[in-house]
């Protein structure tokens, strides 16, 4: 008689057993896709605008060391430059520091020069006046201060030292 009363015991222990088990299967599937698809998003490649090189003037001044690049930090320095271009220093986020180097460190304050092309009219600096006609690249230019995101090429100018730059900027985001 004991046995008996057992036995819905052992029944409802051996199916929530066996009930957990089909939920875990069914759900595990999905705990993975998450984790591969944050993966994914962490290591997706950057995709930069080849096009705009046709508007940076004198383009044989910057050497190119990397066609794609992305990179994060915070602004310190926000100023129009006679070239329709906007001179933006960037204080690179830790992952990022290895980007900046010795002209960057001496004639930028440690910063990397980012720059959005032909973005503010006028331009006055004839060099480049035929490099942004009919062409003006409307990215959201940042305050200082604020945190951003920034894709484009990342060279190194010989007409400055050979500082460091993201130069053309494909994408500038604000965080």
């Amino acid at each position: 008689m004991s046995v008996l009363l057992l036995l819905p015991v052992v029944v409802a222990t051996a199916l929530t057993s066996l009930f957990l088990s089909l939920l875990l299967l069914l759900l595990l599937p999905l705990v993975n896709a998450q984790v591969i698809t944050f993966w994914t998003t962490e290591t997706t490649t950057p995709r930069c605008d080849s096009t705009l090189w046709s508007h940076v003037y004198h383009p044989q001044r910057l050497q190119i060391v990397d066609r794609c690049r992305s990179v994060t930090g915070v602004v310190t320095v926000v100023r129009p430059e006679a070239d329709g271009d906007y001179h933006i220093a960037l204080n690179p986020d830790a992952k990022y520091v290895g980007l900046v180097n010795a002209a960057n460190i001496k004639l930028q304050k440690g910063n990397l020069v980012i720059e959005p092309i032909c973005s503010h009219k006028p331009i006055t600096q004839p060099s480049a006046i035929n490099a942004c006609t009919n062409f003006q690249q409307h990215l959201l230019i940042p305050s200082v201060g604020q945190h951003i995101a920034v894709t484009g090429s990342y060279v190194l100018d010989h007409d400055h030292s050979n500082w460091a730059e993201i130069h053309p900027i494909t994408t500038l985001k604000i965080n």
